[in-house]
């Protein structure tokens, strides 16, 4: 399944989308793909903001231990809950290339 993923375009300051036909992420949404896909790495990327992200991109299940368990495109991993409110390095990684696989990213002009 892909994705449309909408980008502010630096010439013409209006939202664009890649694919019109296929179905938009929301603003929120596209703000926290946009986090993800900063470069320089972000590090203030919010847990629950990816972890709602990726509940729309994929099926993503609570765990006892705070966690969540991502699956998407025939793929799982566990995400582990921060100590404080953002994404380590790491894992923020970790969701960028499974966002990747899935057909995700900011597209820039």
């Amino acid at each position: 399944m892909t994705y449309c993923v909408e980008y502010l375009s630096s010439s013409d300051e209006e939202r664009t989308s890649v694919s019109p036909d296929q179905p938009k992420l929301s603003g929120r949404h596209q703000d926290t793909l946009e986090q993800i896909f900063a470069h320089p790495l972000s590090h203030n990327v919010e847990w629950h903001a990816v972890v709602s992200l990726l509940g729309e991109v994929s099926t993503v299940k609570k765990r006892r231990d705070g966690g969540v368990e991502v699956v998407a495109d025939r793929e799982a991993f566990v995400l582990a809950r921060p100590r404080h409110k953002d994404l380590g390095a790491d894992e923020l990684m970790r969701v960028r290339h499974l966002l990747e696989r899935l057909g995700l990213g900011v597209a820039t002009d």
